[in-house]
């Protein structure tokens, strides 16, 4: 048996996550994370994908979308779970079914907030680097 060590692998999956959101707010991503992140505290990681779909359905936010698919896809990962369709319905009952294991539950949970704050954290550090480069093209 080979040991992974997932909180690398959570900060390695926020990498690509912000990669493959393009541009994006850093106040847009960084409260989103943050408002995923209460939603998972609260009610686990049914509701908070449940809720990364709403806002992605309701308000056509395409930053949700995104974050909902590969946030699934790490967690499948990182569960070693067959992700299979990614798509609404179809995602929700595949975490129902993860979720019946107590123990793959809670890890998943775990995975879940560290890849949401790694993800905060590439968002601020985002934002930092960008008003660095700002006030180096203001400069004289």
């Amino acid at each position: 048996m080979s040991w992974r060590n997932l909180d690398l692998e959570s900060a390695a999956a926020a990498g690509r996550i912000v990669s493959a959101l393009g541009k994006v707010k850093k106040q847009e991503l960084e409260g989103l994370c943050t408002s995923a992140g209460t939603v998972l505290a609260e009610n686990g990681p049914y509701a908070m994908f449940l809720y990364l779909w709403s806002r992605s359905r309701d308000k056509g936010d395409r930053t949700s979308e995104a974050l909902r698919k590969e946030l699934y896809s790490h967690v499948c990962q990182a569960v070693q779970w067959n992700a299979g369709s990614n798509s609404g319905e179809a995602m929700l009952q595949s975490l129902a079914k993860m979720s019946e294991d107590f123990n793959r539950l809670l890890l998943m949970r775990k995975v879940l907030s560290q890849a949401l704050s790694y993800l905060r954290y590439h968002a601020k550090a985002i934002a930092e680097e960008s008003a660095g480069k700002r006030k180096e093209t203001v400069a004289p």
